[in-house]
């Protein structure tokens, strides 16, 4: 897993205080390494920090897996305009 990726800041200070990636393709996977209920979710983008104004996350999908082959889709949010929203969740 990517470092800074799940450590609790929401508001960065400075763009090396957080987890940053420019290609347009990106993908994440977290082991909880066992069976957990998942309640919600929030993302915070670059506009939640030190990057106001500049591309962020617009499109995203959530999927879970018990074996980490077969997955399922629980969020998929594919709308356009979604960028302006610094915080995602569900």
């Amino acid at each position: 897993m990517p470092s800074k990726i799940i450590d609790g800041v929401t508001n960065p200070s400075a763009t090396s205080s957080k987890w940053c990636n420019i290609s347009p393709d990106n993908e994440v996977v977290f082991d909880a390494e066992g069976a957990y209920r998942i309640y919600g979710f929030v993302i915070y983008d670059g506009n939640a920090g030190p990057e106001s104004g500049v591309d962020q996350i617009d499109r995203y999908t959530i999927e879970l897996s018990q074996d980490g082959v077969n997955w399922q889709t629980v969020v998929n949010n594919d709308t356009p305009g979604n960028e302006k929203i610094s915080i995602k969740s569900d």
